[in-house]
């Protein structure tokens, strides 16, 4: 293994070495300093392939291939002598060098060495090639009459040109022509000892190597007869790169090369079936007997030449079928050994596959399968279990508040904690995010389920430290019982999470099991209020608002009511918690929004009247990141005064999250609208916010309005309350005024504006209209 590394770090290295060179020299330049960075950047890249290559040729035993890798050495050396002389020539004694007779005595030296290197190959591979002639003689001979058409093809122009000849170098040629003899040999050896080279990467890159230095050779000529060629160009980083892929393929040889066997040839065909052409005799002998008739003697000759043909390649075929047969052999060991590696991944991958990578518990794809063979053995033994849905309350704020690391650790952590309740009888499963799912099948009744799941929960009494931080862990909890519940999985499933939402709501209780009557209920009116938006079947009612002077209508309030043909008046008492449960509040509220809108403009164009609405804000709606994009496109829309608009906000809002809440309220006063504090005073002590916060009105609550008048304790509190509101010069509204007595204590308080019963109920758009606006 750690050799693979090395060489995956080598290779790297190496081949940005190569790559730089080329980069490198594709900027030509006359700068002194230029022509000194590439001549000692051609020094270093011989050195280093010299040294790389000595280092195999030191490694390389004897009876391998010691003495190609010893030619390959002294032909980059000879190489290198020359660029010495040449550097030293055109740095220090200032010539413009395009042949020097003094550099050729080591560069033609450095194609007769790669030429006798490959007949090193050649000879290294003989044996295969006398077992295999009669079969690539004929590909030989082609390859052969390439390369001679291609080299004939290069060189012929200059042949064919007496003045071009005349002035030619006669090394130029002789450059080419043991170029072109080197690659021949190597093209040989691939030909004839194909499956074995296929295993040498060394080879491959080795040819390239001497591919791309006969390309150099073969460029050089021609530039140096059209009087083109210049110095420290791309093509003299080619000779150079050539040389550093040797140096890669020796290296490449040390990595691949392991046992004395790798470079012996391939498995000979030794052809022992001579016997069967005795059986071709009697043809000739029977043509020849009627010497006088030679037209049948030439015939039978023919006939005995097919016939020896067709033996001979019977006879091959016989080889290739037993080597096959090895072949075939080896291969179904092979496959044999594979299939039971695969297989065992398989069982390594199948466990892997069920389990969450993060607390190494079973996942969601295992719940699901383990669902379905509990429910088959259940059902053939009468038997039950149970399902425990766990759902970590506020992790979303851990996750906002500390980053998804501590949110992942404490995860894991809770995991270990559950892993402790793993046994025979339960198994533990994180379904995703902070959801975890338990399958207890230890049960006989409901109330063993209720004590497994009291033991998790009593896990979890101490605070939890993750980074110097204390946690206190509090899970939501709902329980399903097989068959009781449900008897497939996704009814189960679909019910122990309505159990758990069900824990969610209800404070007193960490643990809920599911409960048919209650729970199918407030499933089926979730359905219904889905159905009610997608229809339009809500609709607004209005009540006034009263200034407490002149009795005149100073606003209304908009109020969502529902009328279903199945469940007929729903109560808002009784929907608006379902839908702040289930995440519709924020489709209502939006519908409220531009419904409201809408009727605002609509009453400015029939009535020419401006009246402020005050419209209720979920907190779940108003903690929506689109929440204040809703306002602005209606307001857009609808084109009304911002100033006409009153959102009202329940007490509760202005002490949670109450940074955010003042951030978000401040950007909804800048668009002109106004803010209201509904229910204040109910009991929270929101006193000290409602400097802090950006409201324009206070609602009192309809709990103190009721004893106003009757108790001392509510009479002052809406006192304080009032005088507060003044003092901060915010208007007050009493809501849920139903008698003369109220108002007069109400009056006498100072309170400018009231709504309630006292004057109207909510009304509908028409009652509303016929009423206050014609």
């Amino acid at each position: 293994m750690e050799n693979k590394i090395n060489k995956t770090k080598f290779y790297k290295i190496y081949m940005g070495i190569i790559l730089f060179a080329i980069i490198f020299f594709s900027y030509p330049s006359t700068n002194i300093y230029y022509e000194i960075a590439t001549n000692i950047m051609g020094l270093l890249g011989c050195i280093t392939s010299i040294l790389l290559v000595y280092n195999t040729y030191k490694k390389t035993k004897k009876n391998k291939l010691k003495n190609y890798w010893l030619l390959n050495l002294l032909a980059i050396s000879s190489f290198t002598i020359g660029e010495v002389i040449w550097a030293i020539k055109e740095l220090f004694l200032n010539e413009v060098l395009i042949m020097s007779d003094l550099t050729t005595l080591f560069y033609l030296p450095c194609n007769i060495l790669l030429f006798l290197s490959s007949l090193i190959l050649i000879k290294q591979n003989k044996k295969t090639y006398k077992i295999q002639k009669r079969r690539v003689s004929f590909d030989i001979a082609i390859i052969i009459i390439m390369y001679i058409s291609i080299m004939f093809a290069s060189i012929m122009p200059i042949l064919n040109n007496t003045q071009a000849l005349f002035n030619t170098d006669i090394y130029l040629i002789l450059y080419n022509i043991l170029d072109f003899m080197t690659l021949i040999n190597l093209s040989i050896i691939y030909i004839y000892s194909n499956e074995h080279m296929v295993k040498c990467n060394f080879f491959a890159i080795n040819f390239l190597a001497i591919l791309l230095f006969s390309l150099a050779d073969l460029v050089y000529m021609y530039e140096i007869l059209e009087n083109t060629y210049v110095s420290n160009t791309v093509l003299d980083s080619l000779w150079i790169i050539s040389f550093l892929l040797i140096g890669l393929a020796s290296i490449e040889y040390l990595f691949t090369v392991e046992s004395e066997d790798d470079f012996k040839n391939i498995i000979e065909c030794e052809n022992k079936d001579f016997i069967s052409y005795l059986y071709i005799i009697p043809i000739p002998i029977l043509f020849f007997m009627d010497i006088n008739n030679k037209h049948e003697a030439i015939i039978g000759m023919f006939i005995s030449v097919i016939v020896i043909r067709q033996i001979k390649v019977l006879n091959e075929n016989k080889v290739l079928v037993r080597k096959y047969k090895l072949i075939n052999e080896g291969l179904e060991s092979a496959v044999l050994e594979r299939t039971k590696e695969l297989h065992e991944k398989n069982i390594e991958l199948n466990y892997l596959s069920n389990k969450d990578t993060l607390t190494d518990l079973y996942n969601r794809r295992y719940l699901l399968h383990k669902l379905d063979e509990l429910i088959v053995n259940a059902s053939k033994d009468n038997s039950k279990f149970g399902i425990l849905f766990l759902d970590l309350n506020k992790f979303k704020n851990i996750n906002d508040l500390y980053g998804h690391e501590v949110g992942d650790l404490l995860l894991n952590e809770i995991g270990n904690k559950l892993q402790k309740y793993s046994s025979k009888n339960s198994t533990i499963i994180r379904q995703g995010g902070d959801e975890f799912v338990i399958i207890y099948t230890d049960i006989a009744s409901e109330n063993d389920l209720k004590s497994f799941a009291n033991q998790i929960i009593s896990e979890f009494d101490e605070e939890v430290c993750i980074e110097k931080i204390n946690f206190n862990i509090n899970f939501s909890i709902g329980g399903v019982i097989y068959p009781t519940d449900g008897e497939d999985k996704l009814t189960l499933m679909k019910k122990a999470d309505m159990a758990m939402y069900a824990s969610k709501k209800n404070a007193s209780s960490k643990f809920s099991l599911y409960k048919e009557d209650s729970m199918y209920n407030k499933f089926k009116m979730e359905e219904l209020m889905k159905k009610a938006l997608k229809n339009k079947e809500f609709i607004l009612y209005y009540q006034p608002q009263f200034n407490i002077e002149n009795n005149k209508i100073v606003g209304v309030e908009a109020l969502i009511r529902w009328v279903n043909d199945e469940l007929g008046f729903v109560y808002p008492s009784k929907f608006i918690p379902l839908a702040e449960e289930t995440g519709l509040i924020i489709d209502m509220g939006n519908w409220i929004i531009e419904s409201t809108f809408l009727q605002i403009k609509k009453w400015q164009e029939l009535y020419n009247i401006d009246i402020e609405v005050g419209i209720n804000v979920s907190p779940i709606q108003l903690s929506d990141e689109r929440f204040l994009d809703v306002l602005v496109s209606n307001l857009k829309n609808t084109n009304i005064n911002p100033s006409l608009i009153n959102l009202e906000i329940t007490e509760k809002i202005a002490i949670d999250d109450s940074e955010i809440i003042i951030e978000k309220l401040k950007k909804i006063r800048d668009l002109g609208i106004k803010i209201s504090i509904d229910d204040f005073g109910s009991g929270y002590s929101s006193f000290k916010y409602v400097k802090s916060f950006a409201v324009d009105t206070l609602k009192i609550d309809i709990s103190l309005i009721k004893g106003i008048d009757k108790s001392k304790e509510d009479y002052e509190i809406a006192k304080a309350v009032i005088n507060m509101a003044k003092g901060l010069g915010l208007s007050i509204v009493a809501e849920g005024v139903d008698s003369d007595s109220q108002l007069a204590v109400l009056r006498n308080l100072g309170c400018n504006t009231v709504q309630g019963y006292y004057y109207e109920k909510p009304m509908n758009i028409e009652q509303l209209e016929e009423k206050y606006f014609m």
